[in-house]
């Protein structure tokens, strides 16, 4: 039981906030990957009406974050949000197709939806329009069918050495951003096998790059969640160093001028 296992206390410190103060199965955190300000917020599963439209209102209340939901159950195998019509959506309040419709499609700062509770052996990403026109990325993984130590009656019951591999989902943000889209790598392993000293990775068809919208602020080197003219000054220090930690804006390798001149024009598009 999440609830009664995960003590509110274990919540790392910076900006953050809960629907209820004395749970986290609904609740933000605010982060900056690379110079990128994200919002990770976590919503119970089937969120009811209540927990949505607490969602809505901390995303409205955050449009310089790049917000990356985070749900037990809302993608199904086939790439598209759980409906009514699907047998699992049983004790959900909302279906994935209830969320998108009441919540997620509506703020163009949402870029990433990620979810489980479908077992598949692949890791499933597809691309959703939201109403402004944006485009959010969406996931599903969950290896419950591989990772199950009892043999069932799933695809693999007659392949017990595929049960019990401890099987994770990575993601790596690249952290450059070209066309208003950051990268971002997906990799699938198996800690057991790590463990063990054995080859990590699970399928290659799990080990794959995405692209992720960003309609947020996409450059904040100073953390402060926008882009000014302090970003603008620290990017011509590193190319005046040659080096640094700011962003490849331009997304050709390397920090120079035209990072500069990138950075200058969304310090006054805001």
């Amino acid at each position: 039981n999440f609830a009664a296992s995960i003590s509110t206390s274990t919540a790392v410190n910076g900006k953050s906030g809960r629907m209820t103060a004395s749970s986290l199965l609904n609740a933000y955190k605010t982060v900056n990957i690379g110079g990128i300000p994200f919002l990770i917020l976590a919503l119970d599963f089937g969120a009811a009406d209540a927990a949505l439209t607490w969602a809505g209102k901390v995303v409205a209340a955050h449009p310089n974050h790049n917000v990356i939901v985070a749900t037990h159950g809302y993608l199904d195998f086939d790439g598209e949000p759980l409906s009514s019509t699907d047998l699992v959506t049983g004790g959900m309040s909302n279906t994935g197709l209830d969320m998108w419709n009441e919540f997620i499609s509506k703020y163009k700062n949402i870029c990433l939806v990620v979810s489980g509770h479908i077992g598949d052996d692949y890791v499933v990403t597809s691309y959703r329009k939201g109403t402004n026109g944006n485009t959010v990325t969406q996931i599903l993984t969950d290896h419950q069918s591989v990772d199950n130590s009892i043999i069932g009656t799933d695809n693999l019951a007659n392949k017990p050495e595929m049960h019990g591999l401890g099987v994770i989902t990575m993601l790596y943000f690249d952290g450059n951003i070209k066309d208003n889209k950051t990268k971002a790598s997906i990799e699938t392993i198996s800690s057991i096998r790590v463990a063990n000293n054995a080859a990590p990775y699970y399928w290659t068809n799990n080990q794959y790059t995405i692209d992720i919208e960003l309609n947020g602020t996409r450059y904040d080197i100073t953390g402060d969640d926008k882009t000014t003219i302090a970003d603008v000054l620290l990017v011509i220090e590193d190319v005046a160093r040659g080096t640094g930690d700011t962003i490849d804006i331009t997304g050709d390798g390397k920090i120079t001028l035209l990072d500069v001149l990138r950075v200058a024009k969304l310090s006054v598009a805001k």
